[in-house]
């Protein structure tokens, strides 16, 4: 179980030494996502960010991603991480109740960055409810309520909305981008700031699709 996980966390990292830089092309830096959603209005672009706290990628990625957010993302671009939950590993289904139950409590965006140190920094799995409330104990949050809220039907709509979600863009690996619903990330990159640069290219592209399809609208 533990080795399947870790290899769907590294599926879509290996490529990173084949890729030229500048280069972002549909069906190796990117894919489109089928089936297509309709081209959306406006200026703003959804930006998701699947990923599991038990993936030392995404932990490595974190810092880089966290800087990209405050200082490079593009004003349109709308953030959100979102995370993976994969069946045969029940830690991510764990974890994923973790991430939303610190969400409605408030609590995520202090805990965040602890629940990865503690896992790839201070290699606790977290991979039991024990041990996740004695992380938050330890952190100044009531343990006991904490459970209440994991269990509770707003934290397992979201866990039930983020498993569909990563099934409907084809999700498999992390850290996984999935730019508007139409493209999803890929490999053959050298760098995680590449992939962000990628962002930034298909968030372009995106705008640009939508004025031009706007641009037909209104001359027929």
């Amino acid at each position: 179980m533990k080795k399947l996980a870790v290899l769907l966390c590294f599926t879509l990292l290996m490529p990173f030494a084949f890729a030229k830089e500048g280069q972002f092309k549909e069906g190796t830096q990117y894919y489109d996502i089928k089936p297509t959603p309709k081209i959306g209005v406006g200026e703003e672009v959804e930006l998701l960010e699947f990923f599991w706290y038990g993936c030392p990628h995404c932990y490595h990625f974190e810092p880089t991603l966290e800087k990209w957010v405050a200082e490079k993302k593009p004003a349109n671009v709308k953030f959100k991480a979102v995370p993976i939950i994969f069946p045969r590993n029940k830690s991510t289904t764990l974890h994923a109740e973790t991430f939303y139950a610190l969400e409605l409590m408030g609590e995520q965006e202090r805990m965040h960055k602890i629940v990865f140190d503690t896992i790839h920094k201070e290699r606790k799995r977290l991979n039991t409810l024990k041990s996740i409330k004695k992380l938050m104990a330890k952190n100044g949050i009531d343990a006991e309520q904490f459970v209440k809220v994991m269990e509770s039907f707003a934290v397992q709509s979201k866990v039930r909305r983020a498993a569909i979600l990563a099934q409907r863009f084809g999700v498999t690996g992390v850290p996984t981008l999935v730019i508007d619903s139409r493209y999803r990330s890929g490999g053959g990159m050298q760098s995680y700031e590449e992939m962000l640069d990628m962002v930034t290219f298909l968030n372009t592209k995106v705008i640009t699709d939508r004025t031009t399809a706007e641009t037909l609208k209104n001359s027929q």
